[in-house]
């Protein structure tokens, strides 16, 4: 919604395109305006989730999947791709 709200596109047409009203679009605008609501701060590092810390850090302590799996009730496999996203988002941030 911000891309085509700064290229110009009506508040009317952009909220026609995601079957919302232009007030919804208003005020979506408005909070993405907000301080610390921007994409930079994904693209820094910081756009790792609550979860991927947690698991980066435990896994930095010796923790292996299956003890992560327990501890956090999901499957070992589940436990691997988080950790794989965490590690991809990491490495494109440097």
């Amino acid at each position: 919604m911000t891309r085509l709200a700064a290229s110009g596109v009506p508040v009317a047409e952009t909220g026609r395109r995601f079957h919302h009203s232009g007030d919804f679009v208003e005020r979506v605008l408005e909070l993405a305006s907000l301080p610390g609501r921007d994409a930079a701060a994904a693209e820094s590092g910081q756009g790792l989730r609550p979860l991927e810390r947690r698991l980066l850090r435990w896994r930095e302590q010796g923790a292996d999947p299956q003890e992560l799996a327990e501890r956090f009730r999901r499957s070992p496999e589940h436990i691997e791709r988080v950790l794989a996203l965490a590690d991809y988002k990491t490495q494109r941030a440097r």
